[in-house]
C-alpha cells in the first residue's frame, strides 16, 4: 500500500513538473522570441541514447573521414608540402581542424559521461548499453562546433533541434528584461581604418548614436575588437577574418545569425556603453539575446526528434537481411520488412521541414504580383553626362528571399559599365530550367555591352556561388579569349581513401564484365538476382528515395520473366537486359557509356586538355599520393568537371532561340575590375580567381580588418553535396552494385564484415539516426595558374589589388519586401570611385603581385560572326515544313491503323513480390 502511495505521488508530482521546453504556440504574423537562458535551460535537458550517440559519431566520422575532400589539410593545412608558380606568393589559411582526433575526443568524453570510460567505443551497441542516456546538446553542439571552424561553408552539420526548433538568435536592447521597439540590433562602422568608430543603425538604417564600448560577459572591448571577436567565435563560413566581420556588418549580419552555422552565446549578458549622437551623454543599453521560435516544442517532442528516425531501422535491417546466404530465410525476412517499408511510404516523409536548410526556405512577397515568366525590365537610359551610375536594366525575381538579382549601370563619365550579379544559382522558378538563367545573364550581359563602354566592373558583392556552369558561361562572354577548355575549365580532383578505392575495384567500368558473367550463371541465380533488384523498389519507397532504376522497365521485364516458360528463355530475357542496360538509370548510376564507372566516379569527366579520357574512369584509378597537411592521403589525377555548356553547338542554338545569343554577346573591354566584399564563395571564387589570374582583371574589395589582408573569396571549396541526398543514391548503387556483381567483390567482403560487427557505419552511407543535416564538399577545385604543385585553390589567401576602409551594408534584409529591394546607395557611390580610379596604376602599385599571374590582353578581339541570325531561323523553317509534310503523308496515305492484336500476358509483378522461376520438380 505504501509503495502505491509513493508512486501515486511520483505521477502527481512530475504531472505538475514544469516542461522547460514548452514555449508555447508561436504565430506566423507575430514570432515569438525566447530568452537564452530560457533556450539553454531546454537544451541542457534534451538526452541521447548510447546506441543512437555511437551511430551519430559513427556516420559522422565516415562522412568526414571518407567523403569530405579536405580532411587531412584542414588538420595542419600549413604543414602542406606545396608550391606555387607563375610568381605568385599568397600565403595559406591557417586550419586546424583534426577531424580523426577531435571525435576521438569526442567519443572518450561521452564514455566518461556513461561511466564506461576505458571501454571501446563499438562497445555502446551491446544489449546492456544501448538504452543508457545522456546529454544531447554537448554532442550535437560540439559536432557542429568542429564542422564551424573549418571555415567551409560547403560543409556544415546542423543539429537536430535547429531546423524545427530555432530559426535565428538575435541581439535586442532590452528594457526591464524585455525586448525593446527595435527588433534587433544592427551597427555600422564610419571612419577610417586607423580609427574606425561604431554606430547603431535606427529602425530605418540611419547611423545613430556611438558605441563607446562593449562589455560581454566579464570582459571589456573596444567596439570594433569585440565585433572581431564576436566574428571570429560565431560566423563558421569564410576562412578570411576580414570577411566574417564583413558578415557580421552587413545589414542582417550583426542582427540575425542562423544556428546552422554559429553556435549559441556563451553568455547572454552583453551591454553597450552608448554616446548620444547629439547631445554627448553617455548611458548603458543592457543586450539580450534571444531566439526565434519556429514550431511549438515540449521537451518530449524534443527528444524523440533526437533519438528516433524509422528510415535508419529499415535500412539496417534490409542491409542484414540483404547479405544473408540462405535464399529461403531471406526470402521470409523480407517480407516483414518489405510490410515496415509499406507503412513508411504510406505516411508523409518524416521530419519533411528539416530537409530544407533554414536559408533555402522560400520568402513569399504577398505585395507583388508574381509572373509567369521572369524576364528582365528594362528602364529607359537618361543620356546625361553625369558621374552618377545609371541604371540601364534589372533582373529581378519575387517568388524567394535569395534569388539572383542581377543590375546593369552606367557611368557615361568614366565610360565605364557595371554588372552586378548577387548569385549563379537559378531563381526557384528556373531550376528545372537553369538554361533559362543563363539566358538571363547573358541577356544582362549583352545590355552592359551595348552602353559603349570601354570599361567594365563586375560586382560580385554577397555572392556566395552556384552553378557552376552559369559562371563558366559569363566567364566566356567577359574573356572571349580563354575560348578553348584548356584556357577556360578548372581542374578538379577527388580524394580515395580505402573506401573509394574499394569502391572502384567492385564497381568501376565493369558492365561489360556483368554481362559476361552473366552468360555463365544458372537461370535460377539470374531470376534470384532480378529478384533481389525487384525488392529494392519497395525499400526506395519506404525510404522516399529515387531508385536509380526505371521501375516500369524492371517491373515489365520481372513479368515477363514470370510469363516465360523456359528456364533458356527466362535467362535470355535478363541477359538481353543486361547488356542494353535499359533498367538502369544512366544519368544516375552509370554516365554515358558501359565503362564510365559507378556512382559517383562515373566518367563524365574530361583530361586538362578538354579531350574525353580513355577510358572514362583513368583519373579515378590514377591514385596521386600528396602530402598536404600533416599526413599524407591519397588523390585521384587532375579532371575537368562542370564545364560542358559553353561549347555545346545545341546549348547555343538552345540559348538563341530563347533571345540570348552566345556568340553576339561575347565581347572584351578596354579595361575589367571585379570588386568583392570577401563574401564572393564556390562558384563566384572560381569567377573572381579565373578573371583575376587568367584575364589580369584589377580587382578591390571593401572593408575587413585594417592592416589585414583579406581574401577575395569566401571559399572556394569544390562542389557541395547535400548528405540526405547523397546518401540514398550510394546505398541504392552499393545494393545494386552488389546483386550485379556477386559475392566476390571487396564491397561485399565488407558488407559481410558488418554484419557480423552489427555495424554497417564503416561500409556504406547510411540516414543519420536524427533529424541532422550534413552538407560536405566532395571534389576540389584548382587554379592552373598557380602550377601543379599548388594545394587547391580554398586554401590560398589571395588579396585584391586594393582594398578600401569601407563597411558597407549591401546584403538584402530577409525581412523586407521583396519589391523594394536595390543596390544600396553606399554600392553606388563605390562604382563611382572605383571607376574613378587608373587601374593599371592600382595593379602596378599593390603588392605581393609582381609577375603573379596572367596581364590584361593588348590584342583587340574579333567577334565571330553570329551565323545564328540566319541558320536558325531557316532550320526553323526546314523543320516545320517537314512537319507539315510527314503530317499530310500520314493522314492521306496511311490512315489510321489500330492494332487489334493483344498479347496474352500474365497478372501484373507487384514490387517485392517473389519471381516464380521454375515449377518445384525443377
Amino acid at each position: 500500500m505504501l509503495g502505491h502511495w509513493l508512486l501515486v505521488s511520483l505521477c502527481w508530482a512530475s504531472s505538475l513538473a514544469v516542461d522547460v521546453c514548452d514555449f508555447g504556440q508561436p504565430s506566423f504574423l507575430k514570432p515569438k522570441f525566447l530568452n537564452l537562458d530560457d533556450v539553454k535551460k531546454c537544451l541542457d535537458e534534451t538526452t541521447m541514447t548510447a546506441e543512437v550517440l555511437y551511430h551519430t559519431v559513427a556516420h559522422v566520422e565516415h562522412g568526414v573521414l571518407d567523403l569530405y575532400s579536405f580532411d587531412s589539410i584542414a588538420a595542419a593545412s600549413r604543414e602542406s608540402e606545396q608550391s606555387i608558380s607563375n610568381g605568385c606568393n599568397f600565403a595559406v589559411h591557417d586550419v586546424h581542424v583534426d577531424l580523426r582526433k577531435e571525435l576521438d575526443e569526442l567519443k572518450v568524453r561521452a564514455l566518461k559521461e556513461l561511466g564506461l570510460q576505458g571501454e571501446q567505443f563499438e562497445e555502446l551497441l551491446q544489449a546492456e548499453n544501448r538504452g543508457r542516456l545522456l546529454h544531447a546538446y554537448p554532442i550535437h553542439s560540439t559536432i557542429a562546433d568542429i564542422f564551424r571552424r573549418l571555415y567551409d561553408a560547403h560543409t556544415i552539420y546542423v543539429p537536430p533541434w535547429v531546423p524545427n526548433f530555432i530559426a535565428w538568435y538575435m541581439y535586442h536592447f532590452q528594457d526591464a528584461g524585455q525586448v525593446s521597439g527595435q527588433t534587433r540590433i544592427r551597427l555600422k562602422v564610419t571612419g577610417d581604418g586607423a580609427k574606425p568608430e561604431v554606430q547603431i543603425l535606427d529602425n530605418q538604417g540611419v547611423p545613430g548614436d556611438y558605441v563607446e564600448e562593449v562589455k560581454d560577459g566579464d570582459k571589456a572591448y573596444a567596439p570594433f575588437d569585440w565585433i572581431k571577436q564576436d566574428a571570429a567565435r560565431h560566423v563558421g563560413l569564410y576562412k578570411s577574418l576580414g570577411a566574417r566581420v564583413n558578415s557580421r556588418l552587413n545589414e542582417w549580419g550583426i542582427g540575425v545569425f542562423g544556428l546552422s552555422h554559429s553556435p549559441l552565446p556563451e553568455s547572454g549578458s552583453l551591454s553597450f556603453k552608448v554616446r548620444d549622437r547629439d547631445t554627448g551623454k553617455i548611458q548603458i543599453k543592457s543586450v539580450g539575446v534571444h531566439l526565434q521560435q519556429k514550431s511549438p516544442t515540449t521537451l518530449q517532442s524534443l527528444n524523440m526528434s533526437i533519438n528516433r528516425n524509422a528510415r535508419w531501422d529499415l535500412v539496417k535491417g534490409w542491409l542484414q537481411v540483404h547479405v544473408h546466404s540462405d535464399a529461403r530465410e531471406r526470402q521470409q525476412r523480407m517480407q516483414t520488412l518489405k510490410a515496415l517499408a509499406l507503412q513508411l511510404a504510406e505516411t508523409p516523409q518524416e521530419q519533411a521541414n528539416c530537409n530544407v536548410l533554414p536559408w533555402q526556405q522560400p520568402v513569399i512577397d504577398q505585395g507583388v504580383d508574381q509572373p509567369d515568366r521572369l524576364e528582365p525590365l528594362v528602364t529607359e537610359r537618361r543620356l546625361q553626362n553625369s558621374g552618377e551610375p545609371e541604371l540601364i536594366a534589372t533582373y529581378p525575381d519575387q517568388l524567394t528571399g535569395h534569388a539572383p538579382e542581377i543590375f546593369v549601370y552606367y557611368l557615361q563619365k568614366h565610360s565605364t559599365a557595371v554588372l552586378r550579379v548577387t548569385s549563379f544559382m537559378p531563381p526557384a522558378k528556373d531550376a528545372q530550367d537553369p538554361l533559362a538563367y543563363i539566358a538571363a545573364i547573358v541577356l544582362m550581359y549583352k545590355k552592359a555591352v551595348d552602353t559603349g563602354a570601354g570599361r567594365l566592373i563586375l560586382d560580385l558583392t554577397d555572392n556566395g556561388g552556384g552553378m557552376v556552369e552559369a559562371a563558366n558561361m559569363l566567364i566566356q562572354l567577359i574573356a572571349p579569349r580563354l575560348n578553348t577548355r584548356d584556357k577556360l575549365c578548372n581542374p578538379y580532383a577527388a580524394r580515395l581513401e580505402s573506401f573509394w578505392r574499394d569502391w572502384l575495384d567492385s564497381f568501376g567500368g565493369k558492365w561489360d564484365e556483368i554481362a559476361r558473367a552473366a552468360s555463365n550463371k544458372s537461370p535460377e541465380d539470374l531470376v534470384e538476382k532480378l529478384s533481389q533488384l525487384v525488392n529494392l523498389v519497395h525499400l526506395a519507397r519506404g525510404l522516399h528515395t529515387k531508385l536509380p532504376l526505371d521501375e516500369q522497365k524492371l517491373l515489365k521485364l520481372a513479368q515477363d520473366v514470370n510469363n516465360a516458360a523456359e528456364g533458356a528463355e527466362k535467362k535470355q530475357l535478363i541477359i538481353d537486359h543486361l547488356i542494353s542496360r535499359d533498367i538502369l538509370l544512366n544519368s544516375m548510376l552509370l554516365g554515358k557509356d558501359a565503362d564510365s564507372g559507378w556512382f559517383p566516379f562515373t566518367g563524365d569527366v574530361r583530361d586538362m586538355e578538354g579531350n574525353p579520357f580513355q577510358p572514362q574512369t583513368k583519373p579515378y584509378f590514377t591514385s596521386v599520393k600528396h602530402k598536404w597537411g600533416p599526413r599524407t592521403s591519397n588523390y585521384s589525377d587532375k579532371f575537368q568537371f562542370a564545364c560542358e555548356l559553353g561549347f555545346s553547338s545545341l546549348i547555343d542554338a538552345l540559348l538563341w532561340f530563347k533571345g540570348s545569343s552566345l556568340t553576339g554577346a561575347k565581347h572584351q573591354w578596354k579595361e575589367l575590375a571585379v570588386l568583392t566584399n570577401g563574401l564572393c564563395g564556390s562558384a563566384c571564387s572560381m569567377t573572381a580567381t579565373k578573371l583575376q589570374m587568367a584575364e589580369g582583371a584589377t580587382v578591390f574589395t571593401f572593408g575587413g580588418v585594417p592592416g589585414e589582408q583579406m581574401d577575395v573569396s569566401a571559399f572556394a571549396g569544390g562542389n557541395v553535396e547535400q548528405y540526405k541526398e547523397f546518401w540514398p543514391t550510394v546505398l541504392h548503387a552499393a545494393l545494386i552494385g552488389d546483386i550485379l556483381h556477386g559475392p566476390e567483390t571487396r564491397m561485399h567482403q565488407r558488407l559481410q564484415e558488418s554484419v557480423k560487427a552489427g555495424d554497417f557505419a564503416s561500409t556504406l552511407l547510411l540516414p543519420l539516426p536524427t533529424p541532422a543535416i550534413m552538407t560536405f564538399n566532395f571534389n576540389m577545385i584548382f587554379e592552373p595558374t598557380l602550377g601543379d604543385k599548388a594545394l587547391p585553390r580554398e586554401f590560398y589567401l589571395m588579396p585584391a589589388h586594393k582594398n578600401y576602409d569601407r563597411w558597407l551594408v549591401t546584403a538584402t534584409d530577409p525581412f523586407s519586401q521583396l519589391s523594394q529591394r536595390t543596390t544600396a546607395q553606399e554600392l553606388l557611390d563605390l562604382f563611382t570611385v572605383i571607376a574613378a580610379e587608373d587601374w593599371k596604376a592600382v595593379r602596378q602599385g599593390a603588392g605581393g603581385f609582381d609577375g603573379c599571374g596572367d596581364s590584361p590582353p593588348t590584342t583587340p578581339y574579333r567577334g565571330q560572326w553570329d551565323w545564328g541570325v540566319i541558320v536558325y531561323p531557316l532550320l526553323t523553317l526546314l523543320l516545320c515544313l517537314c512537319c507539315s509534310c510527314c503530317r499530310c503523308c500520314y493522314v492521306c496515305c496511311c490512315g489510321k491503323r489500330k492494332d487489334r492484336s493483344a498479347a496474352v500476358v500474365g497478372p501484373p509483378v507487384e514490387p517485392g513480390v517473389q519471381l516464380q522461376a521454375f515449377p518445384a520438380q525443377a
